[in-house]
């Protein structure tokens, strides 16, 4: 994949690794070591991703891992593609891990030149009912 090679900036949009797609019940992430998208979980029965997840390259955040992006789209994109993104939002979050409570905050994003998602130019103009699940 050569992550390393891919800037975090485009102009004023980023670039997003995506890691699991909307709809998808397994849990992916990439391993660097083995430079591939890895299997991490499956979800529980009946559940699957919401939402495209993803980061971007060349960052880190609080945590140690790239800054985390919630890609906010009504298709499922495919596990390691790149996407260029607008970010709209962020969203505060907190993780357990290791009995140990921290920040995992997440970027809100759109694909960049996706006509229908040319009038979401900030999270409050995403869907209220979506924002609050």
């Amino acid at each position: 994949m050569k992550i390393e090679r891919i800037p975090a900036f485009i102009g004023n949009n980023v670039n997003v690794i995506l890691e699991t797609p909307l709809g998808s019940c397994y849990k992916y992430a990439y391993d660097p070591l083995m430079d591939v998208m890895k299997v991490k979980h499956q979800l529980p029965k009946g559940y699957a991703f919401a939402f495209n997840f993803g980061f971007i390259p060349n960052t880190k955040a609080g945590d140690g891992d790239p800054v985390d992006v919630i890609v906010y789209s009504s298709e499922h994109c495919i596990s390691g593609s790149l996407i260029e993104c607008r970010i709209v939002g962020a969203l505060v979050a907190k993780q357990k891990k290791d009995g140990n409570v921290a920040r995992n905050d997440r970027v809100i994003a759109v694909p960049a030149g996706i006509k229908v998602h040319n009038l979401i130019r900030d999270a409050r103009d995403i869907d209220k009912h979506v924002l609050d699940q």
